[in-house]
């Protein structure tokens, strides 16, 4: 069975592998409904993150078990910065799984306030959830 930090290291390989083809594959659709100057431009933004990307991986900065579930604090490429992602993943029979993925919140950077109030961006837990994920 693979350790958490072996897991994210396979799921970010992937991940950076899905991401290329899907970059390759739109390269026929902007052609068609782009101008050559936007398709340029596109081509020049892909470049500088994909070399960033490959100069700068995703890092894990932690992990901690919360019973249930292991929560890992990742530093991830986006464009070409880096930002704090959240994951929670969950042991199962079949290996490790993700179940919820969050970001550091834009607002407060993570601290859940703002201006001495609680952050109305993330309810003050200083992260952000997004697709199928929820706040529990």
């Amino acid at each position: 069975m693979k350790t958490i930090e072996e897991f994210m290291q396979s799921y970010f390989a992937e991940w950076t592998e899905l991401n290329y083809i899907q970059e390759a594959n739109s390269e026929a659709f902007l052609e068609r409904f782009v101008s050559i100057t936007y398709l340029h431009k596109t081509r020049e933004e892909r470049n500088k993150d994909t070399l960033y990307r490959q100069m700068h991986p995703a890092v894990i900065l932690s992990v901690e078990n919360k019973g249930e579930t292991t929560e890992a604090i990742v530093s991830q490429p986006l464009g070409c910065e880096h930002e704090l992602r959240l994951y929670h993943l969950r042991l199962t029979k079949y290996g490790w799984k993700i179940e919820r993925k969050g970001w550091q919140c834009y607002f407060c950077k993570g601290s859940g306030r703002r201006d001495e109030d609680r952050c109305s961006s993330c309810d003050g837990v200083g992260w952000r959830y997004y697709g199928a994920s929820d706040r529990k």
